[in-house]
């Protein structure tokens, strides 16, 4: 997907599970750990397409995508801070 597809909805969730203080410093965090990443994924996929054929970088990106829908229906998520009732 284009990163303006997907960076608000990204950021949004993350922003909504990580308390007010700590917003930015995980924004950052975030933002860091998908840009050292991107470079072993590209690597990795030239390494399938060249190695394997060029539908492997993609059936290898499907399995994965499935991997994370199952994990995302079978590991359950706390809620977000702001639906935590307020103490009295």
């Amino acid at each position: 997907m284009a990163p303006p597809l997907t960076d608000g909805v990204s950021k949004a969730l993350i922003s909504d599970f990580v308390p007010v203080p700590l917003r930015a410093t995980a924004l950052g965090t975030f933002s860091t750990a998908t840009g050292i990443a991107l470079l072993p994924a590209s690597l990795l996929a030239g390494a399938l397409w060249q190695g394997v054929a060029p539908w492997a970088p993609f059936a290898y990106g499907a399995t994965l995508a499935a991997l994370a829908a199952v994990l995302l229906l079978v590991i359950p998520m706390p809620a977000p801070e702001s639906a935590v009732p307020a103490a009295p």
